[in-house]
């Protein structure tokens, strides 16, 4: 992750760490990144980029729904 990521960003929420008993998660807002880790070895479990999740949800909010134009 480039340096910055865990700035707070406002738009999109504070950075966010959470450790369970197999798991690390964390939320970089700057990058709209969320990741889930293996607790005893690290390795990255999954990667999630929430920029098409909040932009989804963001234009349903204003009335607008996403299409494909051709």
């Amino acid at each position: 992750m480039p340096e910055g990521s865990f700035n707070q960003s406002g738009q999109t929420g504070d950075p966010a760490l959470r450790v369970t008993k197999d798991h690390i998660y964390f939320y970089a807002p700057a990058n709209r990144e969320a990741v889930m880790c293996d607790r005893y070895g690290g390795a990255v479990l999954a990667y999630r980029s929430i920029s098409d999740i909040v932009d989804k949800i963001i234009s349903m909010e204003d009335g607008y729904r996403l299409a494909q134009i051709q």
